[in-house]
């Protein structure tokens, strides 16, 4: 409990109404989860505004009413007037649990593809070196021996600090979170205090959102130009928007990791080489601080993960002040995130991959490790577009899929309130006319199990689109459906 006097210190604000230093029990943006003597944020939704439900959140016990606007209350409840309802929510939440961010080593992960994946390796390395970490991400948020499903990739503010704050209480001293371009512009972790920052790509996505990829970058470089200067910023080079990011970064340990020896005076280098990758795993050489050091894993897939699991090991090392080298066996047996290339050997002897990518660069990426590793059979692969999402990827994947694959199968991903013909229609305009290796299956149930009877020995099914979800949104319906559990039906 706070005092309203101490929380409002902390926020920008231009006016007080009704104003009594009042004790405060909790922060609150959604009017249904309000308690008595709480502080009810009125944000702006997507298709309703919070202001129309603070009669309902004072009803609920709120005493303290902020909001953009003017509103008619009771003289016994406080409104704090502000221009930014999201800022003053991250400001408010923060003050109100005492700045948890503060008290541990936060790590920030930003990039379209590659979050969750550097989440998982990260946190595998740091309790290697004998760390207590939480994560926070996609799918879902990990410490101790809790796992909590996500409803967001990155939660709101209070949401944020409260976890913080339990997670420390349970002796956590590290979380490593994955941080959505949606959440930079919402102002979800403004204020945060960040020990390190990575990022891994910037590829089409989210243009329903950001309408623009300059606008999409600028999200991100949002998280890069919020690190104080005792922090660490970790990219990946191989990007073209990793030296936009870092532009007026005061992070005070800035490294790039890159395939190719980059000159400059506000970074250091760390260098990829000698790569190898099959379906059995990759290994390759980076060298930092004039170290080389040799890494191995058997169970990730795909010179992309040489890349994830670069970054991650620098800032392991950084953070944690162990040479490189000290990783090095915890690499070969270091686990990808679920959903990641996860890998199901089916009874015909054919290997198939569960994969999250939804992106166009993610797709090709996947397919194209994929491909290489086929020696004589063909790659199907199975995926469909997420509905009410940026439309203009479907027919870029729909070209990737068919120039790459043997066979594709376009099928439902999540609908939800789009009809499914036209988001695979959007699929199929993408692909050549003289092009005929493609089949609709909708029911995806139904497009797994026809992939696996196509197929024999030697062939590779990858399953694309949902990853780690367990659920399926038709309409607003959302039903229990797994990729890995259909495929598990043909083991």
């Amino acid at each position: 409990m706070k005092q309203l006097s101490e929380i409002l210190q902390f926020v920008t604000y231009s006016e007080t109404v009704n104003f009594i230093d009042c004790s405060i029990n909790g922060v609150n943006y959604d009017s249904r989860e309000v308690i008595p003597n709480s502080i009810f944020v009125a944000i702006k939704g997507e298709k309703v505004s919070g202001d129309t439900f603070i009669s309902i959140a004072i009803e609920r016990g709120a005493t303290v009413i902020v909001t953009e606007q003017s509103v008619n209350v009771p003289d016994s409840v406080v409104v704090v007037l502000v221009d930014d309802a999201r800022k003053a929510l991250a400001e408010i939440s923060n003050a109100f649990f005492d700045f948890p961010s503060k008290k541990l080593t936060l790590v920030g992960i930003t990039g379209t593809n590659g979050k969750t994946t550097c989440s998982f390796l990260l946190k595998e390395l740091l309790t290697f070196a004998g760390k207590n970490v939480g994560v926070i991400g996609t799918t879902g948020i990990y410490f101790a021996d809790k796992v909590i499903a996500a409803t967001h990739t990155t939660p709101e503010s209070p949401k944020i600090c409260a976890l913080l704050v339990e997670m420390m209480e349970y002796g956590i001293d590290t979380v490593i979170m994955e941080v959505s371009s949606h959440s930079l512009t919402l102002n979800r972790v403004y204020g945060l205090h960040f020990s390190a920052v990575m990022f891994t790509n910037l590829t089409q996505d989210h243009l329903d959102f950001h309408k623009t990829m300059f606008n999409y970058a600028s999200a991100k470089k949002m998280l890069f130009d919020m690190v104080v200067e005792k922090s660490i910023a970790v990219l990946f080079s191989g990007d073209e928007w990793a030296e936009f990011m870092i532009q007026d970064c005061i992070a005070s340990k800035k490294v790039i990791v890159s395939r190719e020896v980059k000159n400059s005076t506000i970074f250091f280098t760390s260098l990829i080489s000698n790569e190898t990758s099959s379906l059995e795993g990759i290994s390759f050489d980076v060298q930092y601080s004039n170290h080389t050091t040799h890494i191995t894993s058997s169970s990730l897939v795909g010179k992309f993960n040489c890349e994830n699991l670069s970054i991650s090991l620098i800032i392991a090392t950084i953070l944690t002040n162990i040479p490189l080298q000290f990783f090095a066996s915890a690499c070969k047996s270091i686990t990808a995130a679920p959903g990641r290339m996860e890998s199901v050997l089916l009874q015909k002897g054919v290997r198939a991959f569960v994969d999250y990518a939804h992106t166009p660069d993610a797709l090709e990426k996947v397919l194209l490790t994929a491909k290489a590793n086929i020696s004589n059979g063909k790659l199907i692969v199975v995926f469909g577009c997420g509905g009410n999402r940026d439309v203009t990827k479907r027919p870029q994947m729909g070209a990737i899929a068919s120039s790459i694959a043997d066979l594709v199968i376009i099928t439902n991903d999540n609908p939800r309130e789009e009809e499914s013909r036209t988001i695979i229609q959007d699929i199929i305009a993408g692909i050549s006319k003289d092009v005929h290796n493609y089949t609709v299956i909708e029911n995806r149930a139904d497009a797994i199990e026809y992939a696996v009877e196509c197929s024999n020995q030697g062939d590779c099914i990858v399953i694309a689109g949902k990853g780690h979800e367990n659920y399926q949104i038709v309409g607003t319906n959302k039903t229990h459906f797994s990729d890995q559990e259909e495929l598990l039906k043909y083991q």
